[in-house]
């Protein structure tokens, strides 16, 4: 047997392999860590790391170690390979001849001078991430207390890939609000220094839209707060749905919303906030059987090379916006390019 029993009662971990993980940022360095060390403990001559697509239908290679027939980035379906089934069924299998087996992946690894594999499901709290997957080229085949061995640092990895996502959830929490999805204050200072970055070392245009809703506060009157609430979620998946994947569209706050229209010129950034203009005249919200509509007023203002911060164009933004709603409301202020303004000369609307 490869591994004995005594090492499952009197388990020692190489202190190489907490230094690399402890030295390990991205969840790539991670998994090759995770590779190589579980690889050498076992004195596997093949260990592979798979996440199952978004689609839920293959496992993607993410990191290999030793033999790599199956190269890094393959995708193995989860229907009738052994990886898949592992996946399936969370269950811990040992493969004991690849030459005979009749799974996906077997032709192709006993091609490459491989015998016998063991795999392990990747898992914590009732999430299954992939599977930690271990080959050998020849004898000692691996047996039961093996896999107990690979299974444990399978749940070791299974727990860090759990963290790694809630880490990343509360990264998006931090950054979105909560009752349209979009993101906040926060993502739009960071994108309108990242648009003045570009234009200032590259020239290349941009420009800020602030989106406000007219009369918003009689609708939250007339018709309740959840009512309001639902035309702020449809407008905000309207302006997400009718921007570029180049723009940056946030909540500022209330019924405010602000655009960083990064790569954009005057005549573009007027149409677009024209046409996100009309869209949003042209919903519609049922209440009890009454048809109710909304408009929006749109301030636009453009990067200027007279201008000392990025701040400015939000600023003049603001103050287009102020003027779109002094003079009629439903519709688009550009902002007079090289014009000047300070926090204080933007009037409260």
């Amino acid at each position: 047997m490869r591994v004995t029993t005594e090492l499952l009662q009197q388990p020692r971990v190489p202190i190489g392999f907490l230094n690399d993980l402890n030295r390990s940022i991205s969840r790539a360095e991670v998994f090759e860590a995770y590779a190589q060390w579980s690889g050498r403990i076992m004195k596997a001559d093949r260990t592979t790391i798979a996440l199952a697509t978004e689609a839920g239908d293959a496992l993607e290679l993410m990191a290999i170690d030793g033999n790599s027939v199956i190269a890094t980035g393959s995708m193995i379906p989860i229907e009738g390979s052994l990886i898949g089934r592992v996946f399936q069924t969370q269950t811990a299998e040992i493969c004991d001849s690849l030459a005979t087996s009749s799974y996906y992946e077997a032709p192709k690894l006993h091609e490459g001078g491989l015998v016998a594999v063991m795999d392990v499901p990747l898992s914590a709290s009732g999430r299954h991430f992939g599977v930690l997957a271990q080959a050998f080229a020849g004898p000692p085949l691996p047996g039961e207390a093996d896999l107990a061995v690979l299974q444990a640092i399978g749940n070791c990895l299974g727990s860090q890939l759990l963290l790694h996502e809630k880490l990343i959830e509360l990264g998006e929490l931090a950054l979105t609000d909560p009752l349209t999805r979009l993101f906040n204050r926060r993502v739009y200072e960071d994108s309108l220094n990242k648009a003045w970055a570009m234009f200032t070392r590259n020239r290349q245009p941009f420009a800020v839209a602030i989106v406000d809703l007219d009369h918003f506060k009689a609708i939250n009157d007339s018709y309740g707060h959840d009512f309001g609430d639902e035309v702020l979620k449809t407008v905000a998946d309207t302006l997400t749905a009718m921007s570029r994947t180049t723009d940056t569209v946030v909540r500022m706050g209330g019924e405010e919303f602000g655009i960083i229209l990064e790569n954009t010129d005057s005549d573009q950034a007027k149409a677009i906030a024209e046409r996100l203009c009309e869209d949003v005249r042209r919903l519609a919200f049922d209440h009890r059987g009454e048809t109710v509509h909304v408009t929006a007023s749109i301030g636009l203002a453009l990067a200027d090379a007279s201008y000392d911060s990025p701040r400015l164009v939000g600023l003049l933004a603001d103050r287009a916006l102020y003027s779109a709603k002094q003079t009629g409301r439903n519709r688009v202020q550009i902002a007079d390019v090289g014009s000047t303004a300070s926090p204080d000369s933007i009037p409260v609307y």
